[in-house]
C-alpha cells in the first residue's frame, strides 16, 4: 500500500485497500475491514472504477455481515447488484445476490431467500461458476431444512457435495457431508448420519 501510494498509482492501492479489508474481515478484525473497503469505495468512486467499487461494495457487506448488522450488509449487496447489472458482470451479479440470499437466511427470512438462491443459481449455471453453483445449492437446501422441507434439502446437498468432489473442493466436500449428516438426523436415519459424518472428518 504504501509503495502504490508513493508512486501515485491509484488504481494499484485501490486494490491494495481493499485487499486489505478481506485479509482482516477473515481475521475476524470486521471493524477494521470495514474502514479499508470504505477507503477503497471513495477511491474507486474518484476513478469512476464501477467493477472495483462493486466489489468493494460486496466486501464491506460481508465485514457489515460479520458484524451482524444486517441492514447495512444488505444496502451494500444492493448497491453491488445494481452495479453489477448496469455494467453487466454476472459473476459480481450472483455474488451480490447470493450474499442477499445468505443475509435473507442470517434474519430467519427462509421463503425471502430462495428466489434470489434460485436467480444466483441459474446464473452460476449460465456462466459455469461451479464452485458457486455448490454454494447456492447448500444455501437453497439450509433454506428449505429451515422450512421443514428436509427430504428437499437433502436432494440440494446432495446436487452440492457431488459439485464439490468433481471439483476437488475438499473443504465444501466436508461442509457438504456434515450437512447431509444433519439432515439425515431430521429425518430419523442415524445410520446414514453417522456414515456421513465419519466421512466430514476424514
Amino acid at each position: 500500500l504504501l509503495i502504490a501510494q508513493e508512486l501515485g498509482d491509484r488504481r494499484g492501492e485501490s486494490k491494495v485497500l481493499g485487499n486489505l479489508g478481506v485479509a482482516f474481515k477473515n481475521l475476524g478484525h470486521y471493524t477494521i475491514a470495514i474502514e479499508y473497503q470504505l477507503q477503497r469505495i471513495a477511491l474507486t468512486r474518484e476513478l469512476l472504477d464501477r467493477q472495483g467499487e462493486g466489489q468493494a461494495l460486496n466486501n464491506l457487506g460481508n465485514a457489515y455481515r460479520g458484524l451482524g448488522h444486517y441492514r447495512n450488509a444488505t444496502e451494500s449487496f444492493q448497491e453491488a447488484l445494481h452495479i453489477a447489472r448496469e455494467i453487466g458482470d454476472r459473476r459480481a451479479e450472483s455474488s451480490a445476490l447470493g450474499n442477499l440470499g445468505f443475509i435473507c437466511i442470517n434474519r430467519g427470512a427462509y421463503e425471502e431467500a430462495i428466489p434470489l438462491l434460485n436467480e444466483t443459481l441459474k446464473i452460476d449455471r449460465e456462466i459455469g461458476k461451479r464452485r458457486g453453483e455448490a454454494s447456492s445449492l447448500s444455501n437453497l437446501a439450509i433454506a428449505y431444512k429451515n422450512l421443514g422441507e428436509t427430504e428437499r434439502a437433502l436432494e440440494l446437498y446432495k446436487q452440492a457435495l457431488g459439485i464439490y468432489q468433481e471439483i476437488g473442493f475438499r473443504r465444501g466436500e466436508g461442509q457438504g457431508l456434515w450437512n447431509l449428516s444433519l439432515a439425515w438426523i431430521q429425518l430419523n436415519n442415524h445410520s446414514k448420519a453417522i456414515a456421513s459424518a465419519k466421512a466430514a472428518l476424514k
